[in-house]
């Protein structure tokens, strides 16, 4: 039985699937399950926007195909930077090669996470959580407040700010924070959406 202490910090990594036939479709989702307690991340099935696309089809048949992102192909010829599993399935090959995926997927998100927590927190930028933190991380009841108003949607930096009562700085190193511990996904503000002063840039 795994350790319940150590399964607690794995990462939480999501997988879609298309392409497989009904029964192999239900054979690897089955296998994930069973396999969780061996896998060292936790792997959840996705519909769409997902960590790792694993496809039954082969390569240029979808229009994904080439656009970037994690792919597994299941058996047939892996694309450029794809990875791949011949059929049929077999439990053994399927936890090494989502441990070998998981593990590289890892490392490059804690390696962006390290970068991007260097960046300054821009009042251009919408922050969500990727998941919800660590009590550790959180501590006091605004941090709370924070954290849930990102997880329900985007939310700037002035949003933040204001709705939460916290000072700027305050507001900034949180987000900081939550970048290093790769928790929290940025993307550009509408063009409607109010800014802040040069301050919320200077971080």
């Amino acid at each position: 039985m795994p350790n319940p202490h150590t399964a607690s910090r794995r990462s939480a990594l999501s997988y879609s699937v298309e392409g497989l036939t009904v029964r192999d479709d239900l054979l690897l989702k089955s296998l994930i399950r069973v396999l969780d307690h061996r896998t060292h991340q936790q792997w959840q099935i996705q519909d769409h926007g997902a960590d790792l696309r694993v496809s039954g089809a082969p390569f240029g048949s979808s229009p994904a195909d080439g656009q970037g992102g994690t792919v597994l192909r299941m058996g047939y010829p892996p694309g450029e930077g794809e990875f791949g599993l011949p059929m049929p399935l077999h439990a053994g090959h399927l936890e090494n090669m989502f441990n070998r995926i998981g593990d590289h997927m890892t490392q490059q998100r804690a390696h962006a996470a390290a970068s991007a927590a260097q960046q300054p927190v821009r009042d251009d930028e919408q922050f969500r959580l990727r998941r919800w933190p660590p009590a550790a991380l959180l501590g006091l009841p605004r941090r709370v407040r924070r954290a849930a108003l990102m997880s329900a949607r985007p939310q700037s930096l002035a949003v933040l700010h204001r709705q939460s009562g916290v000072p700027l700085p305050r507001c900034i190193d949180f987000l900081r924070e939550l970048r290093q511990a790769d928790l929290v996904l940025s993307s550009p503000v509408p063009l409607c959406a109010p800014a802040l002063s040069p301050l919320g840039q200077a971080g």
